[in-house]
């Protein structure tokens, strides 16, 4: 048995090759396997849709993913994060809400504070 650089070089050049090939084709099969459990499809669309987020209809639409990926079979960790977000959709939501609410209050207590000549001159406007 040679045990020249050369040899230990190319053994280890295999090996390595080898083990790399290896951890490919399992992350490759773990990440299809991904698409195959029940709920996560919605799950990722939730994700995707609260970074993107714009609106509170998109904070709803996260909250709606998520409990429908939960209803499909979602189960473990991922079943766990999907019910947290969907919590937390639905608290930045009613957040929303309130702050809308209570800005339209300070508007309408604005204008009942307004004398009869101001409001007519809103209302000409």
């Amino acid at each position: 048995m040679d045990l020249s650089l050369r040899n230990i070089a190319r053994t280890l050049i295999a090996t390595t090759t080898l083990t790399l090939l290896s951890a490919v084709l399992l992350c490759g099969s773990a990440i299809g396997q991904d698409a195959e459990v029940p709920g996560m499809k919605e799950l990722d669309k939730a994700f995707d849709k609260k970074i993107n987020s714009t609106s509170t209809r998109d904070l709803d639409e996260v909250a709606r993913l998520c409990e429908q990926a939960i209803k499909k079979g979602l189960t473990g960790d991922a079943a766990e994060q999907a019910k947290m977000l969907a919590k937390k959709q639905k608290e930045r939501e009613k957040k929303e809400r309130e702050r809308e609410a209570k800005k339209e209050e300070e508007e309408k207590q604005r204008y009942l504070g307004l004398s009869d000549r101001e409001k007519r001159a809103l209302a000409a406007e």
